[in-house]
């Protein structure tokens, strides 16, 4: 692939990614996956947040794992710590990795109920073979909305099937995350702010890069200072915008555009944008 110093102007736009989010309400916390070796997984998310966890070869509803965000111990009291938990503790059968939230989020009762859904069904039948999202819940803070640029995923067909734990999973790793443009347009009540963050989500947290105010009806373009010509993150972190509103705020509307490039420069053209979809 060329490097990102030899394209065109034309060609670069072909590889840009754009996001274009109207009237969304949830956060799209975290994208959860089934990878172990039994033919059926189901997850639900109960009132309050409890994640349930199943697995069997006959419909997967036998009970692999429960984990209490109603009331979260502290190994996973935070969305980072419950990614950490879910990858590590589950990793025979389940994995996921976080998009809209920082890893430092609290997980208390911030997952929007899901009934019993199947990831898998039959031996080589994946319902959701790039993952499923389980979406925040914006009524836990007055109200938050997140979306990354990150080269994380899932591939649904990868080489020797889903027999190991890193199998078909694509991590930021090599990676460095830009945004080249972004307009947030909302309508609150008291205002907000407008934050971008870099986020580690090995070591669990995230460096804030930029945060500006929000006021009713306002658009916010944080590369209005024409010194900043992107913003970029950290190498092998996703970068994150969250909005947080100091009380009602109505549905947004976000635009953005960027890429992945991995440390070559190489641009990666299956870089993405998750979060808010």
């Amino acid at each position: 692939m060329s490097s990102i110093q030899s394209l065109t102007s034309g060609e670069l736009l072909k590889l840009q990614k754009v996001v274009n989010i109207t009237a969304v309400t949830t956060v799209g916390a975290l994208v959860i996956q089934s990878c172990g070796p039994l033919a059926y997984y189901k997850v639900t998310v109960a009132a309050g947040g409890d994640v349930t966890l199943g697995g069997d070869n006959v419909d997967g509803t036998t009970t692999l794992y429960t984990i209490d965000l109603s009331t979260p111990a502290a190994g996973f009291d935070t969305f980072g710590e419950l990614e950490a938990y879910i990858n590590n503790s589950t990793a025979g059968h389940f994995r996921c990795y976080l998009v809209g939230v920082r890893p430092e989020t609290i997980t208390d009762n911030n997952l929007i109920t899901l009934a019993a859904t199947h990831l898998k069904t039959g031996a080589t039948a994946a319902v959701y073979a790039n993952g499923l999202t389980l979406y925040g819940d914006p009524a836990v803070t007055p109200f938050a909305i997140g979306f990354s640029v990150t080269n994380q995923k899932f591939i649904s067909q990868p080489i020797g099937g889903f027999s190991t734990q890193q199998a078909g999973w694509i991590k930021d790793t090599r990676c460095i995350n830009t945004l080249r443009y972004l307009s947030f347009l909302a309508t609150a009540t008291g205002g907000g702010t407008i934050n971008l963050y870099t986020c580690d989500d090995v070591n669990h947290v995230s460096t804030l890069m930029y945060s500006g105010a929000f006021v009713s009806a306002t658009v916010l373009i944080p590369n209005a200072n024409p010194s900043i010509d992107f913003w970029q993150a950290n190498l092998g972190h996703r970068l994150l915008m969250y909005g947080l509103g100091a009380a009602a705020v109505s549905v947004p509307t976000i635009v953005g555009t960027g890429f992945t490039k991995q440390v070559d420069g190489d641009v990666v053209q299956g870089g993405n944008y998750a979060g808010c979809a």
